[in-house]
């Protein structure tokens, strides 16, 4: 079943965002460097909501890994224009050549059942993603951008950004 974003849950997903995800300062769950300015940018649009992000980083790269990513929900009045204009146009502008691609995947609302504390976790981790069952429970596209150009991620992430900022049902 479908669930999209209201003013209710926008309200819901900000305040988490604002008081728990920017201030988080543990290394394994705070934002990656040069993410934050982006996240808000795109959260500014009252009919998106960012959920889950990262920012490939040449320095911190693990393993090769070069993957962008960004996980949001949208209000339902976005959703043809999502699928129809802004992840074709994404999709396009950024996969090319064997090394670099871009692609979506869209999720269905699940509910998870939520952590147990452990000793190890000492609840240090109290943002959304990781203690509310219900806060994937909502409709979400994952955007995914894969290359290894550092300049390529900060080209990907500055046009993400505008066009989810600016992006209305009109």
């Amino acid at each position: 079943m479908d669930k999209y974003l209201t003013p209710e849950l926008k309200a819901y997903y900000m305040n988490d965002f604002n008081e728990k995800v920017v201030p988080f300062s543990e290394e394994s769950w705070k934002l990656d460097d040069g993410v934050l300015e982006y996240l808000q940018t795109i959260n500014r649009n009252p009919l998106i909501q960012t959920l889950y992000s990262k920012k490939y980083n040449i320095n911190k790269s693990v393993n090769n890994d070069s993957e962008s990513y960004l996980m949001f929900t949208y209000a339902r009045e976005l959703e043809d224009k999502l699928f129809k204009v802004f992840l074709s146009q994404t999709t396009s502008a950024f996969s090319y050549g064997d090394d670099s691609k871009c692609y979506f995947t869209f999720t269905y609302p699940e509910i998870e059942e939520e952590e147990e504390d452990d000793e190890e976790d000492d609840n240090r981790v109290n943002i959304g993603c990781v203690r509310d069952g219900n806060y994937f429970n909502i409709n979400r596209i994952w955007v995914h951008f894969v290359d290894y150009g550092p300049n390529s991620h900060v080209r990907f992430w500055e046009f993400v950004s505008k066009e989810l900022c600016e992006l209305t049902h009109k």
